[in-house]
């Protein structure tokens, strides 16, 4: 009875997860918005449903990329993946030119840095002037 207890609340928050995706992805497609950074993309969940979701928009062109410091998931994300770009870097120091991409994603990254400011500023340094940063976090 746990396990199926702990299997639904697993399917609740990938489908709770995929609903605010999908939702900001709407946001973000009024913006004209051509390039996606996901920090901490881990195996790619944002990527792959960003991916489906600018399919589906016939003519729609977007560049993603994920970044993620751990070459595993990065692996299994590229796998997954049919045309983004997955780079293994330390988000304190992005290898991303200044002014590259139209927003930032990051998703819960924010609350294990112990001073949020030195990535803050890498998250401004990339993005296009007038563009923004998305986030969603686990701190209360």
């Amino acid at each position: 009875m746990i396990a199926l207890r702990s299997r639904f609340k697993n399917a609740l928050r990938f489908l709770s997860r995929k609903i605010l995706y999908l939702k900001l992805l709407e946001i973000i497609e009024k913006c004209c918005v051509s390039t996606i950074v996901d920090i901490g993309c881990d195996t790619g969940h944002f990527i792959l449903i960003a991916e489906k979701y600018f399919d589906r928009k016939q003519g729609k062109s977007m560049k993603l990329i994920g970044v993620d410091i751990d070459r595993e998931v990065l692996r299994k994300a590229k796998i997954a993946s049919e045309y983004s770009l997955f780079i293994n870097a330390d988000m304190f120091l992005l290898p991303l030119r200044d002014n590259s991409v139209d927003c930032v994603f990051f998703s819960h990254v924010i609350e294990h840095i112990v001073d949020p400011r030195p990535v803050l500023g890498e998250f401004k340094r990339i993005l296009r002037r007038g563009m923004s940063s998305r986030y969603n976090t686990n701190i209360s």
